[in-house]
């Protein structure tokens, strides 16, 4: 739980508990969950980001700061509280059927879809994020993407980049995939013109329509979206945080 204490001088000093377990394991760690549980945790952890807004100016002053800081990664870094805020979120059926397009290792534990349109700033920053993740997370984590540029004119990168996945070694294609995100967008087909990509093969056309299905199977519109194990990521985490969770059952 969350108390905030000030002296006489108005001083600030916060303490932060955390014994969520008591409500959301209460029987030898197995899942109880009901609505009360998951209010509860995440009323809770809303609170603790919002009291420190409100106290930041004065914690500030009064160098606690990063105490406060190190508390709230504490309680970000609880599987079971994680596991409990990402279980609200939206839920989208996906499987290794809706994309072969994967980063990291396809048997992990923790399966990460993000759901990317190859002419998307944000996405292109999201891939650098990703690729830095996956270094960090040492073969321990399976990154999936699925692609949608929203508009047939613009389907040809789509195609491409998984021609690139299906025609080349990872190595290969990881390096395209990089090298579009950070200079291929305004040369459009021209990226693509010397790298003896056959967008006009089969498998390539599968591939592309099963995108496509997976896309109008769960309206999705934004990009990048993110998925864990088909929970949507709660908006107070972002990628990185997910190192902490890598053997998370969902």
């Amino acid at each position: 739980m969350v108390s905030a204490l000030f002296d006489c001088n108005g001083a600030a000093v916060v303490h932060f508990r955390y014994r969520f377990a008591i409500w959301v394991y209460p029987i030898h760690g197995a899942r109880v969950f009901n609505l009360s549980n998951l209010l509860f945790v995440g009323s809770v952890y809303a609170a603790c980001v919002f009291g420190l807004t409100l106290l930041m100016p004065k914690l500030n002053k009064g160098g606690e700061m990063e105490s406060i800081k190190q508390e709230i990664n504490a309680i970000k870094a609880n599987e079971k509280v994680f596991d409990a805020l990402l279980t609200q979120q939206s839920f989208y059926e996906v499987s290794k059927e809706d994309s072969q397009i994967f980063f990291g290792n396809p048997d992990a534990d923790l399966k990460i879809t993000i759901f990317t349109n190859p002419f998307c700033n944000p996405c292109a920053t999201m891939h650098k994020r990703v690729e830095k993740f996956l270094q960090e997370a040492n073969g321990d984590v399976c990154v999936q993407y699925i692609f949608s540029s929203f508009s047939p004119d613009l389907d040809f990168a789509n195609k491409y980049l998984v021609a690139a996945c299906l025609q080349n070694e990872r190595s290969e294609f990881e390096y395209i995939i990089a090298d579009w995100f950070e200079r291929g967008k305004p040369l459009r087909e021209a990226f693509f013109s010397d790298l003896n990509l056959d967008i006009e093969d089969t498998q390539v056309e599968i591939e592309f329509q099963k995108h496509e299905a997976w896309r109008e199977k769960t309206k999705l519109r934004a990009t990048p979206t993110i998925l864990v194990n088909g929970y949507k990521l709660p908006d107070n985490y972002k990628i990185e945080d997910l190192k902490y969770f890598t053997k998370i059952e969902v």
